[in-house]
């Protein structure tokens, strides 16, 4: 049933606009956030078992690469994903292993 304005009983609904509203803005904290660096917690950490790079989250909640082996400092590099949806070292090309 619509109004004259087009509006479906639906869409008057308060907790469906409220829900629309709330999701909304979830999904923009969401892409700040990951824009700010922040670890979501949405996959596995990353690694890679032919060049040791490494996935952390620091105290502050960024996330980090740095070599197996070497000090903790983020090396700037992230891992991309690729074809298929799987994750690709940036050091070396291969394959990524979650966990």
């Amino acid at each position: 049933m619509s109004n004259s304005n087009n509006i479906s009983t639906k869409d008057k609904n308060p907790a469906d606009i409220l829900q629309r509203s709330l999701l909304r803005k979830i999904k923009q904290v969401h892409r700040l956030a990951q824009k700010a660096g922040l670890f979501l917690n949405d996959r596995e950490l990353l690694s890679c078992d032919n060049c040791g790079l490494l996935e952390d989250v620091d105290i502050t909640g960024r996330l980090i690469t740095y070599k197996s082996g070497e000090a903790v400092f983020d090396s700037g590099m992230r891992f991309e994903k690729g074809e298929g949806g799987t994750y690709v070292c940036p050091v070396c090309g291969s394959p990524a292993r979650e966990g």
